[in-house]
C-alpha cells in the first residue's frame, strides 16, 4: 500500500473519530441545545446574508491575486469557484477542491499548476501574516479591556508574523537543478516572485482578507446574540481570526468538527463558556452547508457543462498541480480523484 493510501486511511480514521466525538458530546449536552428555540427567522436572515457575503469576499480576494499573474476571471468564476471548492472539500479531507480549482484555472485560464502553486503560496503567506498581525492587535486589546490573555495565542501570532515576513522579504533563487519537477518548482518561485514584487495589489488583497475576518466577525457575533450569549465585536473578531488560522490545517472534509471546537475553546478566551461555542459554531456550519450545497450545483452547470468545463478532462497531459508534462501514477490518481468528486457534485445538484 502506498504512502498516500495510508495518509487517507489516517485522515479518514481522525475525521470518524472528530465527528464520533463530536456526537457524543453533543448527544452528552443535549439539554443545552435548548437555545436553539431562541433563533427567530431575521437572525437566519441575517446570518445567511453575511456567510454568503463572506463567500463572495473569499472569492474576490482569489481573483485579485491570480490577476496578479495576468489571469482574469468573471465574477460568476471566482463566485462560482468558490462554492465549488467548498462543496468539492466537504467530499474529503485533503482538500480536493483546490484540485478541482486548478483543473478549472487550467483548461479555461490556461494557467499552469506550477503558476497556481505560486497563488496558493502567496494566499497562505498572505493570510497567515495578516491573521498574526490582527491577531496580536486583537489579543492586547481584550487583555487591556478584559484583563484576559491567552499565552499559547499570542506565541501562535509571534510565530505566524516570524515565519511569514521571510518569504514576503527575501528573494526566492532558482533552482539550478534538471529535471521536470524542478522546472515547475522554478516556475512555482518565478510566479510567487512576480506576485511578491506588485505591492499595491498585495496590499489590496490584505484590504480584502481584513473584510473577511470583519465579516466572519460579524457572523459570529450574530450566531452568539442570537442564541441569547452575549458576545462583543471585538471578541467575535479574535474568533474570526483564530478560526480562520485553524482552517490552515484541515484534517477533516472542510475542517468538519475541528472548527467547531476551535471555535469553542476560542469562546473560553473571550470569557464564555465551551458549549456556547459549539452551539454556535454548529447553527453557523449548518448555513454554510446548506448554502455550500444549495448554490454549487447552480454554478456548476455554467462552469462544469459540457463546453464549458468536464474536470475529469483537466488533468490531460499534467502529472500534478507542481509537474509538468509526462503522466504517472499519481496523475492518474488526481486524475480519477477529480472524477469522483465531480459525479458526485452532479448527482448533489
Amino acid at each position: 500500500m502506498t504512502r498516500k493510501k495510508w495518509m487517507r486511511i489516517a485522515q479518514i480514521g481522525v475525521t470518524t473519530a472528530v465527528l464520533a466525538v463530536g456526537g457524543v458530546y453533543v448527544y452528552l449536552n443535549r439539554d443545552q441545545l435548548a437555545v436553539l428555540t431562541e433563533l427567530s427567522v431575521g437572525d437566519l436572515g441575517a446570518l445567511t446574508l453575511c456567510i454568503m457575503l463572506f463567500f463572495v469576499c473569499t472569492g474576490f480576494t482569489f481573483y485579485l491575486l491570480v490577476s496578479m499573474l495576468s489571469v482574469k476571471l468573471s465574477p460568476v468564476e471566482w463566485i462560482g469557484l468558490t462554492f465549488l471548492t467548498n462543496a468539492a472539500n466537504y467530499l474529503g479531507p485533503i482538500r480536493p477542491g483546490l484540485v478541482a480549482k486548478a483543473a478549472y484555472l487550467k483548461r479555461q485560464r490556461r494557467m499552469p499548476y506550477s503558476r497556481f502553486s505560486a497563488v496558493l503560496a502567496a494566499n497562505g503567506f498572505l493570510l497567515l501574516f495578516y491573521s498574526g498581525i490582527v491577531g496580536l492587535v486583537l489579543l492586547f486589546l481584550i487583555w487591556l479591556t478584559a484583563g484576559i490573555i491567552s499565552y499559547l495565542l499570542v506565541l501562535v501570532c509571534v510565530t505566524l508574523i516570524a515565519g511569514a515576513m521571510a518569504p514576503l522579504i527575501v528573494r526566492f533563487s532558482r533552482i539550478e537543478r534538471q529535471g521536470r519537477i524542478w522546472t515547475s518548482v522554478n516556475n512555482a518561485i518565478e510566479g510567487f516572485e512576480e506576485i511578491r514584487l506588485q505591492r499595491a495589489k498585495i496590499l489590496g488583497v490584505g484590504v480584502s482578507v481584513i473584510v473577511q475576518y470583519l465579516l466572519s466577525a460579524l457572523c459570529s457575533m450574530i450566531a452568539y446574540r442570537a442564541l441569547g450569549f452575549e458576545l462583543s465585536f471585538l471578541a467575535a473578531l479574535l474568533i474570526g481570526v483564530f478560526t480562520s488560522i485553524s482552517n490552515f490545517f484541515t484534517i477533516t472534509p472542510n475542517n468538519l468538527g475541528v472548527q467547531e471546537i476551535v471555535i469553542g475553546y476560542l469562546s473560553t478566551v473571550v470569557g464564555l463558556d465551551f458549549s456556547s461555542g459549539i452551539i454556535s459554531a454548529g447553527v453557523i456550519r449548518a448555513i454554510h452547508m446548506v448554502l455550500t450545497f444549495g448554490l454549487a450545483p447552480l454554478f456548476g452547470h455554467f462552469l462544469l457543462r459540457p463546453g464549458g468545463l468536464t474536470l475529469r478532462n483537466e488533468v490531460g497531459d499534467q502529472g500534478s498541480i507542481l509537474a509538468q508534462p509526462h503522466r504517472d501514477a499519481d496523475s492518474v490518481e488526481m486524475e480519477a480523484d477529480i472524477s469522483a468528486k465531480t459525479d458526485t457534485l452532479h448527482k448533489v445538484g
